[in-house]
């Protein structure tokens, strides 16, 4: 069984037996015909924020930002810069470091530690929470630079290509790396998840274009639905009450009630 097929097994594993969710398996056709294929296929990642079309540097930088895209428990913590969310401050912190400096090599993410993160990350060091995470970030980018040097000579470059093209290999490969291992149990049933992974795999922000055309579609069958497009919010500002995103979601939860 392939990898993939193995997560999407467990997660409908999941939902068969949950107690208060369930999923319209008869909406489901018509859901994924709904989608737009063309922009699933075509990700794209804010210039501004992403150290891009630099070859082997950009696949440095995406390998050691995905390597530390957690903590979203944290981010109402964090420092976060000017209308950015955690993830942004977060990815654009580490740009500014490629630019400035070129990427972290391998023998520098092994031997990194949580005060020099707060630096390269812009946290206050006064912050217990904050630094914890900075803590975490460190270790994983150490586990991160010690698979380079032990199995790649150190280069990230040697990591991807050894993947032969596979997305499926390349994610088993990462997941030898404990904050990539993420894999729970429940009802006694093994659940991967492999999400950081994945997302190393496939990087993508997801295009507005594929919210618009989805909702066009429904609005086109009378089905009563909103867009609302928040600029400069990720997936974790829906969840943190400081974020500048989070007035419209207590709004759009209100008006359901």
């Amino acid at each position: 069984m392939s990898l993939f097929q193995e997560i999407r097994d467990a997660s409908r594993a999941v939902a068969e037996r949950a107690d208060f969710v369930r999923i319209d398996e008869a909406a489901l056709k018509k859901y994924a015909l709904a989608l737009p294929a063309a922009e699933m296929a075509a990700p794209t990642l804010d210039p501004s924020r992403h150290f891009l079309d630099r070859g082997a540097d950009t696949a440095a930088f995406i390998v050691t930002l995905d390597t530390i895209n957690f903590g979203s428990g944290w981010f109402p913590h964090l420092k976060k810069r000017p209308g950015l969310s955690g993830y942004f401050t977060v990815a654009s912190a580490l740009n500014d470091l490629f630019r400035a400096e070129g990427p972290l090599t391998a023998s520098r993410l092994a031997h990194l530690n949580g005060a020099e993160c707060a630096r390269i990350f812009e946290q206050d060091t006064e912050s217990p929470l904050a630094c914890e995470l900075m803590q975490r970030f460190a270790t994983a980018l150490n586990d991160l630079g010690r698979l380079l040097i032990d199995s790649y000579r150190g280069s990230f470059t040697a990591l991807i290509e050894s993947a032969g093209n596979s997305a499926e290999k390349l994610v088993r490969l990462l997941s030898a790396i404990p904050f990539f291992d993420d894999v729970a149990k429940c009802r006694g049933q093994r659940v991967p998840f492999y999400k950081r992974a994945q997302l190393t795999a496939a990087d993508d922000v997801v295009p507005p274009e594929f919210s618009r055309q989805y909702v066009e579609a429904k609005q086109k069958n009378k089905e009563d639905v909103v867009l609302v497009e928040l600029p400069k919010a990720d997936h974790f500002d829906l969840i943190d009450p400081r974020s500048t995103a989070w007035a419209h979601i207590e709004d759009a939860v209100l008006r359901l009630l």
